[in-house]
């Protein structure tokens, strides 16, 4: 099965640049998880 649009785009940025696909998924969990800390944030 033929992969298109986003996962496409992800399979080749890790096949053909694995730092900045790495970079970028740390970036994007460290993101996600201050987003969820500030959306659940207890007074």
């Amino acid at each position: 099965m033929a992969k298109i649009g986003f996962e496409q785009v992800t399979f080749n940025l890790s096949r053909q640049y694995p730092a900045v696909y790495g970079a970028l998924a740390i970036i994007l969990a460290l993101f996600t998880g201050w987003i969820a800390g500030v959306i659940f944030k207890k007074d």
